[in-house]
Parts: C-alpha cells; sequence; structure tokens
C-alpha cells in the first residue's frame, strides 16, 4: 500500500512539474483575454470575470453574449457580488478592457479599452503605460481563466483602486466605465514603438458592449429569442381553430339562407 500511494505522489508530482505547477489564469500578454470589471461604488465590492475571448484575434464585429448570474464560471462570485449591495439605490458601473502584447514583433502593445468616447492615446508611451495598468492588474489578481472573482470592500487590489484610473489617464483623461443599463463604445489601441511622438493608433470598433441589470453582458447585435416548439405548435392548433371555425359559421349562414 505505501508503495502503491509513494507511486501515486510521484505521478503527481511528475504530472504538476510537466503543467508548469500553474492552474490557468487570466492574462494580459501573447494570452490576453477580455474582462469586464463590475463595481459597486456605493458598498466598495467588486467583480471581474474573464470572457476567454483572446484579444489578438477579437474583431469589431464578433457577438457575444453571457448571463453572469447563470453562467456556471460566474455566478457563484456574481452572486456574492449582488448580496453585497447595500440597497437597490446603489452606483454600480463597469468597463471592459484587454491586452495583448506578443514576445516579439508588432505591435508593441495592443489594448482594447471600453470609453466614453474616442480615446486621444497618440503617443507611443501613453500606449505602453495604458497596456502597464492592466498587465499590472491582472498580474497582482489570480483570476481562473474564464472564470470570476469577488471582491470584498476591503480588498485593495480592485479595478477601481487605481489601475483604472491610470489606465484613464492615458485614454486622455476620459472614463472607462459606465452605469449599468448603458451602452460603451469600445476602442483598439495599437501601439507600435515606445515614443513620445507617434507610435500609437487608436481605432473605434464596429460595436458596444452592454451590461443589463440582470446581469447579462453584451457585444454586438443581440440574436433573436425564438420560440420554444411546444409554444409554436399551439400558435398553428389555435390558428387552424379559428379557420375551422370561421368556415362554419360561413356554412351554417348559407343554409340558412336557403
Amino acid at each position: 500500500m505505501r508503495i502503491k500511494n509513494k507511486l501515486a505522489i510521484l505521478a503527481g508530482a511528475v504530472a504538476l512539474a510537466c503543467s508548469g505547477g500553474a492552474i490557468a489564469q487570466t492574462s494580459a500578454g501573447p494570452n490576453g483575454t477580455i474582462f469586464i470589471n463590475i463595481v459597486d461604488t456605493s458598498s466598495g465590492t467588486s467583480f471581474l470575470f474573464d470572457t476567454g475571448l483572446l484579444v489578438s484575434s477579437f474583431t469589431g464585429s464578433t457577438s457575444y453574449s453571457v448571463n453572469l448570474a447563470t453562467n456556471s464560471a460566474s455566478s457563484a462570485a456574481y452572486a456574492a457580488f449582488v448580496a453585497s449591495e447595500t440597497g437597490s439605490s446603489d452606483t454600480i458601473d463597469y468597463s471592459v478592457v484587454g491586452n495583448y502584447a506578443p514576445t516579439s514583433g508588432t505591435p508593441l502593445d495592443l489594448t482594447l479599452s471600453t470609453a466614453i468616447s474616442t480615446p486621444t492615446t497618440s503617443s507611443g508611451n501613453k500606449g505602453v503605460q495604458a497596456a502597464g495598468q492592466i498587465q499590472a492588474f491582472v498580474g497582482t489578481n489570480i483570476n481562473p481563466a474564464g472564470g470570476a472573482t469577488y471582491f470584498a470592500a476591503s480588498s485593495t487590489t480592485q479595478w477601481n483602486s487605481g489601475f483604472e484610473a491610470g489606465l484613464e489617464t492615458e485614454l486622455g483623461g476620459l472614463s472607462d466605465n459606465t452605469l449599468v443599463g448603458n451602452s460603451l463604445g469600445f476602442y483598439a489601441i495599437t501601439t507600435t514603438a515606445n515614443s513620445s511622438r507617434g507610435g500609437a493608433t487608436v481605432s473605434s470598433l464596429a460595436d458596444q458592449w452592454t451590461l443589463s441589470s440582470a446581469g447579462v453582458l453584451t457585444y454586438g447585435s443581440a440574436s433573436p429569442v425564438p420560440l420554444p416548439t411546444p409554444l409554436l405548435l399551439m400558435l398553428s392548433g389555435l390558428g387552424l381553430l379559428g379557420l375551422v371555425g370561421r368556415r362554419k359559421q360561413s356554412a351554417d349562414f348559407n343554409c340558412a339562407a336557403a
């Protein structure tokens, strides 16, 4: 029995070593993903969710939708966040950001961020510093890839504890957030050189992000919700009944007239 246990421990150690000894987590850099931060400025709590969308392959025409309240990867943390609200009058805002920084080649950085209007980031050094705020945030917090984290009011590593303000400075003093229920434009800041003059360009992506009060996060046009098959059958049946009824009434009237 001891020999089997030792072999099992050894096998586990080898597997851990081969996997790199760490669970995949939200990141910036080569495998950077897009994530949302929701902040309750009344209670001082916040919520982080990794959409799993890669910054490097995200296109402006991409459509995305997730219900944070029911999604298995986010529901527990989101429920804790909602439970922390002090009341229905809480002020809650959200922002969506992400960063891609390849190990070599170009661009130097690709930062995606929501903003209330088009950012004025034109110099490469500002582009690098904007990316640095996102990189510092994900480097400080261990959030599972595709997962979510609830931050209590006592947390000092929340997005709005300094990282968000730093990003907004590099966006040209623009806010990256809006209140829940409102939409936000999404912008790509491409940095090609760490320069004080030029080296960064800003482009507006095709669609907007929206977060509903029910916790549904959407980018792009929402798909229409199809009627369930039983309901379609019921409506079809009612239509047929109506048609038969009208024909019967017409036949009875014709007989009476005769």
